[in-house]
């Protein structure tokens, strides 16, 4: 409580902070270009225009990973600061053992996979730092461990892949609209109140790709295939996810808040491996990255990765190697938390002034 009242007289001054993390979406899965060099390096199908914008008036980092090639050990990552490794939850199911009979079995993996008691989170951290904090989506880190018990003031609860398979709203497919609305005005009090906000939206898509927008699936359907990528429910999930991103960007504008917060778009593993026209494993393949989703090959733990915010130059880029466990200690000297108050077992570094 001490930090937290010492903190709360600079919140004003500190910037908001939004995290959107995609789902299943490879490096070259946006229309936005990720490598300067590489014109492969983006979709010849998939239209993005509002993260385009995005990139515009922010930054690329074109060697930007993932911390693990599934999802929730990515998330985990996220939350406190500690690569799959550290954290021993590597996989997002059970893992192989002696009684499977494999020629090689892993090294031991705890599993579910929850935020352990003694972990602090970054939502904790910033909690303390005089923010309020918020997820929405999905956040596949066990049924009984919502945001709300690990330092979110709001959320969506403990939801999971099922949230996108079953979802069946036409009028918000996927939620692409209800939830950066949600966000938006969660911001929206924070700031009234006096006090910036730290939000992280996880898109439901590109999971339940069959529940994307009717109007944007026919769009994709009339366009020319691409050589990388020719899924048409992809490409409808993927622009549905680029609508929302959109919504939020405006939102943000209206509440007169783009110049304090950073907005921040990564993937949380590479590409499922049906995304491709032809597989990134064949030597024809036009792909610019070997393998996807769940192996360590570049496609696997790769991401697209755009940020725009506070002191960051328009249409920039940045060859710098970062990783999902740098935003822990980011996010903390944004908040300006003292280094000496993080948590010990820290494995990122803040990216800060790569910025």
């Amino acid at each position: 409580m001490t930090l937290l009242a010492a903190n709360a007289s600079l919140a004003q001054e500190r910037p908001n902070i939004a995290l959107i993390i995609s789902d299943d979406q490879g490096w070259y899965g946006l229309s936005v270009q990720m490598h300067p060099d590489l014109p492969n390096s983006k979709s010849d199908f998939f239209h993005t225009p509002r993260l385009e914008e995005l990139a515009s008036q922010g930054m690329r980092f074109s060697d930007a990973y993932a911390p693990s090639p599934a999802c929730s050990p990515t998330r985990l990552s996220i939350q406190n600061g500690m690569n799959p490794a550290t954290n021993r939850r590597t996989k997002a199911e059970p893992i192989a053992t002696a009684f499977n009979n494999f020629p090689l079995v892993p090294p031991n993996h705890a599993y579910p996979l929850v935020i352990q008691a003694e972990d602090t989170t970054i939502g904790e951290v910033l909690q303390a730092a005089g923010y309020r904090t918020a997820h929405y989506g999905k956040w596949h880190l066990g049924r009984d461990e919502p945001p709300d018990a690990h330092g979110y003031d709001e959320s969506d609860g403990p939801a999971g892949n099922e949230l996108a398979w079953e979802w069946d709203d036409p009028d918000n497919p996927l939620d692409i609209i209800g939830m950066p609305k949600k966000a938006l005005e969660f911001i929206r009090q924070a700031n009234e109140a006096g006090q910036p906000a730290f939000v992280q939206l996880s898109a439901l898509g590109l999971h339940g790709s069959e529940h994307a927008s009717a109007e944007t699936a026919a769009r994709a359907e009339a366009r020319p295939r691409g050589e990388l990528h020719d899924g048409v429910r992809t490409a409808a999930a993927t622009e549905d996810l680029d609508t929302s991103v959109g919504i939020f960007m405006d939102g943000l504008d209206e509440l007169g808040l783009s110049e304090n917060t950073y907005v921040i778009y990564m993937g949380d593993n590479g590409h499922g491996a049906n995304q491709n026209v032809i597989p990134s494993i064949h030597p024809d393949s036009p792909a610019p990255l070997t393998g996807d989703k769940g192996n360590l090959s570049e496609g696997g733990i790769r991401v697209p990765f755009i940020i725009r915010g506070p002191g960051i130059e328009a249409n920039s880029w940045s060859s710098v190697p970062i990783v999902g466990f740098d935003f822990f200690p980011t996010f903390a000297e944004w908040a300006r938390f003292h280094p000496a108050d993080l948590p010990p077992r820290i494995d990122g570094g803040s990216f800060a002034s790569v910025l």
